[in-house]
């Protein structure tokens, strides 16, 4: 089941490229964790698997809790002047400077996707990019 959810995310995955930073981002939905016979556990690996991707500068991981538009978010930064913390702190999470997590809600994947990359340069000052 992992493998078949990881696999299906990674097909799915999108590079962004902000002008300053090139970022990887993916989802799961909940009727694709249900289609395929998977848990939420079996995500857990998929932000590894996109780290391994050279010359990006961070990627974000949202899986969709239920039907009621909650979200669970995964960051992780390989760029060591993007604090992963600062950002998942504005959307009711937290963590560490590389790797940070939050709980949110948003009317959409594509809601929180532009939430997520707008924090980017708007905290600026705050430590999200040095």
């Amino acid at each position: 089941r992992a493998v078949k959810i990881i696999g299906h995310a990674l097909s799915k995955l999108e590079l962004i490229n902000t002008g300053k930073l090139t970022i990887a981002y993916t989802v799961t939905t909940k009727q694709e964790l249900d289609d395929l016979g998977a848990k939420d556990e079996d995500t857990d690996e998929i932000v590894d698997h996109i780290m391994r991707i050279k010359d990006i500068d961070m990627c974000i991981y949202l899986r969709e809790d239920d039907k009621d538009g909650s979200f669970k978010g995964s960051l992780r930064s390989a760029n060591p002047d993007i604090d992963c913390s600062v950002i998942a702190s504005q959307l009711n999470g937290g963590g560490h400077a590389r790797a940070a997590g939050f709980n949110t809600k948003a009317a959409s994947f594509e809601e929180l996707k532009n939430n997520v990359i707008n924090y980017l340069p708007s905290l600026a000052s705050e430590t999200a990019i040095r």
